[in-house]
C-alpha cells in the first residue's frame, strides 16, 4: 500500500522548495504528497523581521491550491490540509493522526529566516516527530539526472539502533540513483570497548561496517565504507566535504539508546554546519 510524504508549507517560496527535493522519492515509490499549512493566530509584526508576518488562512489556502494544481499536472497524487493553531503542535497532530513515510521541510521559511531549523517549530519536530524528517535547503536543488541526491553519507556507531536507518538509506539511494557512503567515527578509545581492547584504527572501523555494507549492496546500491578517528561531529562534517556527499542520513538513537545524534553535540553540530540536506530518523526500538 502506497504511503505519503508530508511537506509543511507557509506560503513562502523557500518552504515550497522542499517539494523539488523530495519529489523523486515520492515519484519512485508512488507516495502521495501531503501539503500541510498551519494558520497561526494573528500576532503583532516584529519590526526586526520584515516580511515575517504569518499569512492568513485565505492566503495559505490559495497557496496550497496552487501547489496542488501544479503538482497534479506533473503527475503527482496530492492532498492538502489547512490547520489552525500552534504550527509545531498541529503538524505533529497531523503526523500522529496519519503517519507519513517522511516529512520534508526547508531550513528557511517566510522572510528568509531560519524559522524552521532554529525556531520552536523545527526544534519540537526534531524531538518528537515519530517518522523520518528531511531538512532541505531553502533553494531549488541543482539540476541533474536522477534528482538532487547523488551520494549519501550515513554515519553509524556500531549499534543496531543506529543501523535502523539503513533500509531508508537504501530506498533513498534507489529512488535517486545515488551511491551510499557508510561512515564509522570513533575516538582513539571508544567508550563501547573493553578497557584492555586494542585502540581502534580507520581500517578496523571500516571492517566493522562489513555487515551494513553487504545489506546496502544487496539491493543493487553502490556502497563504500569509511572509518575515521577523532571527534564524531567534526569528522562527520569533514566527511561531507571529503566524500562529496549531498545528503546526510542520521539516526536519532545510537549506542546508549538515547537521542545522542540529534540532541547531543554530534547531530546538532552537523545540522548547523553542513551545507547539504540532513535526514534524521528515529528507528523502531527493540
Amino acid at each position: 500500500m502506497a504511503g505519503s510524504v508530508l511537506v509543511p508549507l507557509d506560503g513562502s517560496p523557500q518552504a515550497a522548495h522542499a517539494l523539488a527535493w523530495v519529489a523523486p522519492y515520492a515519484r519512485a515509490y508512488g507516495r502521495t504528497l501531503r501539503l500541510v499549512a498551519v494558520a497561526e493566530p494573528a500576532a503583532p509584526a516584529d519590526p526586526l523581521e520584515p516580511g515575517a508576518d504569518d499569512a492568513g488562512p485565505e492566503l495559505l489556502g490559495l497557496a496550497l491550491a496552487a501547489e496542488q494544481l501544479r503538482l497534479a499536472a506533473a503527475g503527482h497524487e496530492v492532498r492538502t490540509t489547512l490547520r489552525r493553531g500552534d504550527p509545531a503542535g498541529e503538524l505533529l497532530a497531523e503526523v500522529e493522526a496519519d503517519p507519513p513515510d517522511l516529512v520534508a521541510l526547508t531550513s528557511h521559511g517566510r522572510g528568509g529566516l531560519r524559522r524552521w531549523l532554529r525556531g520552536a517549530v523545527a526544534a519540537r519536530l526534531l524531538r518528537r516527530c515519530p517518522v523520518p524528517l528531511l531538512v532541505c535547503r531553502p533553494e531549488p536543488p541543482p539540476p541533474g539526472p536522477g534528482g538532487p541526491f547523488r551520494r549519501l553519507l550515513v554515519p553509524l556507531d556500531g549499534s543496531e539502533r543506529a543501523a535502523g536507518v539503513l533500509p531508508l538509506a537504501q530506498d533513498l539511494a534507489r529512488a535517486y540513483g545515488a551511491a551510499v557512503v557508510l561512515l564509522r567515527v570513533a575516538r582513539r578509545r571508544d567508550a563501547g570497548l573493553a578497557a584492555d581492547a586494542p585502540p581502534l584504527d580507520a581500517r578496523a572501523l571500516e571492517g566493522s561496517l562489513a555487515g551494513a555494507l553487504a545489506f546496502v549492496r544487496a539491493a543493487g546500491v553502490e556502497a563504500e565504507a569509511r572509518g575515521r578517528l577523532g571527534d564524531p561531529a567534526a569528522e562527520i562534517v569533514d566527511a561531507v566535504a571529503d566524500e562529496g556527499a549531498d545528503l546526510v542520513v542520521l539516526s536519532t538513537h545510537g549506542r546508549t539508546g538515547l537521542a545522542r545524534w540529534v540532541f547531543g553535540s554530534v547531530a546538532e553540530h552537523v545540522l548547523h554546519q553542513v551545507a547539504v540536506p540532513v535526514l534524521v530518523a528515529r528507528p523502531a526500538l527493540g
